[in-house]
């Protein structure tokens, strides 16, 4: 079974962004008609834009969505993380259950929100915003969050602030996030940020954290690129990750 999704904008009723999905089950041969992931999407005043897919340990689908508006009892119009599930390949997906709210400013560009699992029930979700999800302080630049869950997304921590350094608010912790596990217990997690730069306008460097116990804990954050903080370098950002089962990882970035 193959699935996709993306966020289709201004062609349904609402005139919001909402997140579609299709399913394959002949290998791509054939797809099914598109269909919204959250029920009523099409009608409601909610904004719905990004979204990550993967399977848990049953075989059941589990899909991380960000959305702007009510849902679920929430009603605080901040952007907000959801996860949603489905047992029968992708044909029903559950109302999504709401884990944080990540920002309060107009940025879907910069809220990105990355999650992944070992497949041994074990998932991390991990993102950067300008709301603090323990305090709900409003922040003037973003700041890394990671929430983590050990029984195949059933259940979710609270979130933890990823990394404890102290330093002029001014400065950005963190944006366009990205987060990998290999097949041996290491996860790493990855952003942009000029946290260790000499002046608050510097540009960004290629920050990473790396955690052994699934998220309960993480390293202190680390420069990857070279040149750090130089501010005749350039920026340094939009950061991917990838693990192998065997323990390598391999980071691209601009």
């Amino acid at each position: 079974t193959w699935m996709v999704s993306w966020t289709t904008s201004g062609v349904l009723p609402s005139g919001n962004d909402e997140i579609a999905y299709a399913v394959s089950f002949d290998f791509g041969s054939s797809w099914s008609p598109a269909t919204l992931l959250v029920a009523g999407a099409a009608f409601d005043d909610r904004v719905d834009w990004s979204s990550e897919l993967d399977v848990d340990t049953s075989g059941n689908l589990v899909a991380l969505v960000v959305g702007y508006g009510e849902l679920g009892g929430h009603h605080q119009y901040n952007y907000a993380i959801y996860i949603s599930r489905s047992d029968d390949f992708g044909l029903t997906w559950s109302a999504p259950q709401f884990l944080e709210f990540i920002g309060v400013s107009y940025l879907p560009d910069s809220y990105k929100v990355k999650f992944a699992t070992d497949h041994e029930g074990n998932w991390v979700v991990f993102w950067s915003g300008d709301i603090d999800p323990i305090g709900g302080q409003a922040y003037s630049s973003f700041r890394t969050y990671a929430v983590r869950s050990s029984d195949d997304g059933v259940t979710w921590s609270r979130a933890v602030r990823v990394t404890s350094l102290s330093y002029d608010p001014t400065y950005y912790e963190g944006s366009n996030p990205d987060l990998a596990v290999d097949g041996q217990g290491n996860w790493v997690a990855l952003w942009a940020s000029n946290i260790f730069a000499a002046i608050t306008d510097s540009p960004s460097d290629v920050v990473y954290v790396k955690s052994s116990n699934a998220g309960r804990s993480w390293s202190q954050p680390k420069v990857l690129n070279a040149n750090a903080g130089d501010a005749g370098d350039g920026n340094e950002s939009f950061v991917t990750v990838a693990a192998s089962t065997t323990g390598d990882f391999v980071v691209t970035w601009l």
